[in-house]
């Protein structure tokens, strides 16, 4: 017999299943968690384990961290592309241009989004809305509130995400005699 085998003294491992019961009891607690801070917080709760495995649990598992992800404003190319009407355009008076635009706002387990417009030339808030879904409705409703506040601007400038090249928006905007 070896001497390695003498003094050798196997470490206790976890079980798989209780790693992978206190994975998922994390998970609903904090789907934001990445593989990093799933690792530090199952350390945490006394198991030794590497990123390496959990990283290769939560793959298994169809985990993943709940964030937004890159190019969220990304256009649909199938719809209508606004030209930009603001170039060598003198903003002189109240309602002449309304500028509209989403922001994320991190919350404990994901996200709101908090839709505003503001008049450019004042630079006066509008409306606004928070909203927990990225849906043309809030953009509809913060315009509406807006119009029935304010009156209508000539112009309405967005970016070309989704909500703003959507038929809706565009109907709603052409409704209110406005350009976009």
């Amino acid at each position: 017999m070896t001497r390695s085998k003498l003094y050798y003294q196997p470490k206790p491992r976890s079980n798989e299943d209780e790693i992978i019961d206190k994975l998922l009891n994390i998970y609903e607690a904090h789907p934001v968690y990445g593989y990093r801070r799933m690792t530090a917080s199952l350390r945490r709760q006394g198991i030794i384990i590497n990123h390496k495995k959990v990283r290769k649990l939560m793959q298994m598992l169809n985990l993943k961290a709940i964030y937004p992800g890159p190019n969220t404003s990304a256009r649909n190319h199938a719809e209508m592309v606004h030209l930009y009407l603001l170039k060598d355009l003198e903003i002189n008076r109240f309602n002449q241009v309304w500028q509209t635009d989403i922001s994320y706002i991190r919350v404990g387990n994901g996200f709101m989004y908090l839709t505003g417009i503001i008049d450019v030339y004042s630079r006066k808030v509008l409306s606004y809305r928070v909203s927990n879904s990225l849906s043309v409705a809030a953009c509809m409703d913060v315009l509406e509130d807006a119009v029935s506040k304010y009156g209508k601007a000539e112009i309405i400038n967005s970016d070309q995400g989704s909500q703003y090249t959507s038929d809706l928006w565009i109907k709603r905007v052409k409704e209110f005699d406005c350009q976009c």
